[in-house]
């Protein structure tokens, strides 16, 4: 019952078909809408009109946190990467959760190995495990554009190998013959 405006970052579909915006594309509908946190990423919950897309299917829309999008900028211009780039990373790795841990103990945002934040400076300390330092989003968004920036740089010319890489690791990669591997979440 209450007017909430917000502006949407990144907008996924339920079958996996998502569309990036910047602008705030449903400000002005009244919508039914849940809003929930993780972390400190807010997560609203709409159904969009037929004019948006086909009537009838929820969607996610993330509108992110100006501290995150703050951090985005930042690790994008010094590892001169495309915002819109990091942001489908982290959409695909942890759909924007900062706590996310994956099965194979991949951490935050941009779901880096401890092993991976490792090679890039992090390291166990008083102030923490590189696993616990990873869930802070800034360093994860810096520590995982690197990485990326690296990988880009290994396979030049060809970003989807970068970006399997980035998912599977690049030893999968050359493995595979410097193809994509015959991984179904990479593939």
């Amino acid at each position: 019952g209450r007017n909430i405006r917000f502006n949407c970052e990144w907008l996924e579909v339920a079958n996996g078909v998502g569309w990036y915006a910047d602008e705030d594309a449903a400000s002005d509908q009244s919508l039914d809408a849940t809003l929930t946190t993780v972390g400190y990423v807010p997560i609203v919950t709409v159904h969009l009109p037929a004019t948006y897309r086909p009537s009838g299917v929820a969607a996610t829309l993330v509108a992110l946190a100006p501290a995150v999008k703050q951090h985005l900028r930042t690790a994008a211009d010094a590892n001169q990467l495309d915002m819109a780039l990091l942001q489908a990373v982290i959409h695909t790795e942890s759909r924007f959760n900062p706590t996310a841990v994956s099965p194979k103990g991949a951490v935050g945002l941009m779901q880096v190995m401890p092993a991976t934040a490792e090679r890039y400076g992090l390291a166990n300390d008083q102030r923490g495990t590189v696993s616990a330092k990873l869930t802070d989003p800034k360093t994860n968004i810096q520590t995982g554009a690197r990485y990326l920036r690296d990988l880009i740089k290994m396979f030049p010319g060809q970003l989807e190998l970068a970006v399997a890489a980035y998912n599977a690791g690049e030893g999968a990669v050359q493995k595979a013959g410097n193809k994509i591997p015959n991984y179904k979440e990479t593939q």
